[in-house]
């Protein structure tokens, strides 16, 4: 598999006040504390408090779900629901209701 080169990681060397003041976890902290140190960064979050904070702080969010809707769009991946039935099994939460509908997005249900 070929290396993705729009993905990057990074280290982040510090977590400014204006996103500890969130109390997020470390991971959400260190995402957003990096895009707001690179322009045109878009945060990849999940986490409701996560998003409010980059929200909060005029950065684009965008999260799992929209991630893989976008790789669809884009013809980047066959399909939504065996990545994201995985996703699933591995932990991430999501309703039946955001299900059925990320999955109409997707144009595979009804």
């Amino acid at each position: 598999m070929a290396a993705a080169v729009w993905l990057e990681c990074v280290s982040v060397a510090a977590i400014p006040p204006e996103v500890s003041a969130w109390n997020l976890d470390d991971g959400e902290a260190s995402v957003v504390a990096c895009a707001l140190s690179i322009p045109a960064a878009t945060t990849l979050l999940d986490d409701r408090a996560g998003r409010n904070c980059a929200r909060a702080l005029k950065l684009p969010v965008i999260g799992t779900a929209g991630l893989l809707l976008a790789a669809r769009s884009k013809g980047l991946i066959a399909a939504v629901e065996p990545i994201l039935r995985k996703l699933m099994a591995a932990g991430m939460y999501l309703s039946p209701q955001a299900t059925t509908e990320i999955l109409k997005r997707a144009g595979e249900k009804s």
